[in-house]
């Protein structure tokens, strides 16, 4: 049986004004919950692809990869907003996309007049 557990993982600082180790949650335990059941119902139930282990903690985060459009001059840009679940024997990392599992907000939609 797979678990993801879903208590804050100590991050570092980043700016953030945080200390290393602090657990003040980022994502609320409800969002996480739906993280979490998204996940599961997408069929994301195997054990770690690395140690085989069923025990994972969701990150209490989001974490974003840049998309690059070139390979000579890296820029800030358009990234995939993620949510990274680890695994608690071995640390590997998988990331899920928040917009293929559903879970992005709504874009507002601007008039210009």
């Amino acid at each position: 049986m797979l678990v993801i557990r879903i208590l804050p993982v100590p991050i570092t600082n980043g700016g953030s004004g945080r200390k290393l180790g602090d657990s003040m949650e980022i994502i609320s335990s409800n969002v996480k919950k739906i993280i979490i059941n998204t996940l599961q119902a997408r069929g994301a139930k195997l054990p770690c692809p690395r140690c085989g282990t069923n025990n994972f903690t969701l990150l209490d985060g989001y974490f974003t990869q840049p998309v690059q459009q070139d390979l000579k001059a890296f820029s800030v840009g358009p990234s995939v907003p993620s949510v990274v679940v680890i695994c608690n024997q071995c640390g590997y990392m998988s990331q899920h996309a928040l917009g293929a599992l559903g879970l992005m907000p709504a874009e507002e939609t601007v008039n210009n007049g």
